[in-house]
């Protein structure tokens, strides 16, 4: 099954189909590193390699987000599934520190929708486990777990490995599984039969 709900709009993470839907602060940077990066081609080379993996310093950071604006309008889907791969790899728990209300703001107030959907499916399904593809900082897993009370594991994938191991020490759950890993290799490997498979937020943009 697969639902989606758009009626209404979190505009602070709507999806951005060209520079105008970035913040202004944003798009400054984006446009500032694009000029620089024919200046710097060696250390564009470096800071490609890594963009999130060192602390570079506000040229690098500049630069970074000059690939960024490049592979972005270009669609260039595989340098974009590298950058932000290397993002949430480094970046995931910094993030998730500074989102407290991610959960409330966007999940219960907008993506809550397709659980009602799910368990009028689960009425006539023999769904046994789920598996949460971007789990963050593990608030939907935990809420999931509390109201699909059928399932017998709910399974975290993140590539954040320090947000996994937070979480692994705050949700003390015998049904909740985290696993930090790319779901793309992961799930081939280890998913199994009777599931089901959710992500929110914007995880598979």
């Amino acid at each position: 099954m697969t639902a989606s709900f758009g009626n209404t709009l979190d505009k602070k993470n709507a999806v951005k189909r060209s520079l105008a839907d970035f913040p202004n602060g944003r798009i400054a940077k984006l446009l500032a590193g694009n000029f620089l990066l024919p200046f710097f081609e060696e250390r564009v080379g470096h800071v490609e390699a890594a963009p999130f993996s060192k602390p570079w310093n506000s040229l690098d950071k500049l630069l970074r987000s000059g690939l960024y604006s490049e592979a972005f309008r270009r669609k260039d889907h595989k340098r974009l599934r590298a950058f932000l791969s290397n993002y949430w790899g480094h970046e995931a728990k910094n993030f998730h520190d500074h989102a407290h209300d991610r959960f409330e703001r966007m999940f219960l107030n907008h993506d809550v929708e397709v659980i009602g959907a799910l368990e009028e499916e689960m009425k006539t399904s023999a769904f046994e486990q789920l598996y949460e593809i971007g789990c963050g900082g593990g608030q939907v897993l935990e809420y999931l777990s509390k109201r699909l009370t059928n399932l017998q594991h709910l399974t975290g994938i993140d590539l954040g490995e320090d947000q996994i191991n937070q979480n692994r020490d705050h949700y003390n759950h015998p049904e909740l599984v985290l696993e930090a890993a790319d779901a793309s290799e992961w799930l081939p490997k280890h998913a199994l039969t009777n599931s089901i498979f959710l992500t929110n937020g914007g995880v598979l943009e």
